[in-house]
């Protein structure tokens, strides 16, 4: 009988040595081999000749618990591939049906906290490419997993409501400029692509000279980062993150011009985004040991990818091409002179502006229509950082003008650097 167990206090290889020793000796075990990795004892054994009581008291004896059966190796990995994949398919179908209602924020309607709350759990699917990278960092812990997701939610929420509270009282929307919104993402970025290499087992920061040396350094930040405290102040700073969503619940709350109402609508809004924060959490806790422990490394890739995708946003927003010209970046049909400008007509689509191609030294007039219903937390402000462009967009016609004395492809985007186009200047 082949079976694999959990096991309680193996630390080191001595550990594994001093098991492998004393089962192996033992009558009727015919393998005995630990995984430190998982910290799982793999055992070959006839139950006619010894029970598995007998062998969870040698291990008590030698100072070790054995905890609960895992799945066999063959099996675990496809078990977990195949809910993983559920579980993204689910999403991807739910993403692309559930409509935004963010737009609601800026019609200068009073909304009702059901509402508000309404708005949260939507646009809670739509901006998890933003805040979900962060929030998997949390809960793919070898850890307490869903603790650390209790945790950090909480510091989101309190973080939610105090940030309304203070923009309803003060009368002025917490905006950082548009520094803030490159610098952040990078920096975030950058430490998720750090968490998630360590987390998928491609880089050991422990073995890595400089982190020890960091390590050493801020080691007092480091044991409060470790703990409980470290998802909660997390949390915390989520409430600063460059969201669509939530700059325009801060308009919101700016206009209840009142400290209560502020605070209640913010914390409303932040309880709707709960369910699915919280219920990834949920989900991973309810795996295996021996499930969480490939979910964990997973996890990290996925969190590399959620990285580099945030500070490819930072670096967007800050003016920096991250992307190479589409195939049509030659075709200027939408341009037309007019006035001694050339004009240039485009959609804005909910999750999509358009590549743009004008003529170098000839003064552009951009029109962004946007259609009733198709602003959006994301494309509701644009981004030009080679022509110092950086403004809100409203329903109907928006007109922009700009002059391109170089040739060459300019990224241009939403503010957020998640819808990203070119403009192109030729000759």
């Amino acid at each position: 009988m082949n079976k694999v167990y959990k096991v309680c206090g193996i630390t080191c290889s001595q550990c594994k040595e001093k098991i492998e020793k004393n089962l192996s000796n033992k009558k009727g075990i015919q393998k005995a081999q630990v995984q430190l990795k998982t910290k799982s004892l793999e055992i070959d054994y006839d139950p006619r000749q010894i029970r598995l009581q007998e062998i969870k008291k040698i291990l008590e004896v030698l100072g070790y618990e054995l905890m609960e059966e895992l799945e066999s190796q063959e099996e675990k990995p496809k078990k977990v591939w195949m809910l993983a994949g559920i579980a993204i398919l689910l999403f991807l179908i739910i993403s692309s049906i559930v409509p935004d209602f963010s737009t609601l924020l800026t019609g200068g309607n009073s909304l009702s906290l059901i509402m508000l709350f309404i708005i949260g759990m939507t646009t809670s699917f739509h901006c998890i490419s933003m805040c979900g990278g962060i929030a998997l960092s949390q809960v793919t812990s070898e850890k307490d997993n869903f603790k650390r997701n209790i945790l950090y939610n909480i510091g989101r929420i309190i973080s939610y409501t105090l940030l309304g509270g203070i923009v309803g009282a003060v009368g002025a929307g917490i905006t950082l400029g548009n520094t803030f919104f490159a610098v952040v993402p990078i920096v975030l970025g950058c430490l998720m692509v750090i968490i998630g290499l360590n987390n998928a087992g491609v880089v050991a920061l422990t073995n890595l000279k400089f982190m020890q040396h960091l390590n050493l350094k801020l080691s007092k930040i480091r044991y409060q980062l470790s703990h409980d405290r470290g998802p909660f102040i997390l949390g915390l700073v989520n409430g600063l993150m460059p969201c669509g969503p939530l700059q325009m619940m801060q308009i919101y709350a700016l206009g209840t011009g009142s400290f209560i109402q502020g605070a209640l609508a913010m914390l409303a809004f932040s309880l709707g985004t709960v369910p699915l924060m919280l219920g990834l959490g949920v989900f991973i806790n309810k795996l295996s040991v021996g499930s969480k422990t490939l979910v964990f490394k997973m996890g990290g890739y996925l969190v590399i990818v959620l990285g580099i995708s945030m500070m490819l946003n930072g670096l967007t927003t800050a003016g920096i091409n991250t992307a190479l010209a589409s195939g049509n970046s030659l075709d200027n049909r939408n341009v037309i002179m007019e006035d001694g400008y050339q004009v240039v007509n485009i959609d804005v689509g909910p999750r999509r502006y358009e590549d743009i191609v004008v003529q170098k030294d000839i003064p552009v007039r951009l029109k962004m229509n946007v259609k009733p219903g198709n602003l959006t937390g994301c494309n509701y402000a644009v981004n030009i950082p080679e022509y110092e462009i950086f403004a809100s967009l409203q329903e109907g016609e928006n007109v922009f003008e700009f002059m391109p004395t170089e040739e060459g492809n300019f990224m241009y985007s939403c503010w957020m650097g998640m819808i990203r186009n070119t403009i192109t200047v030729v000759e």
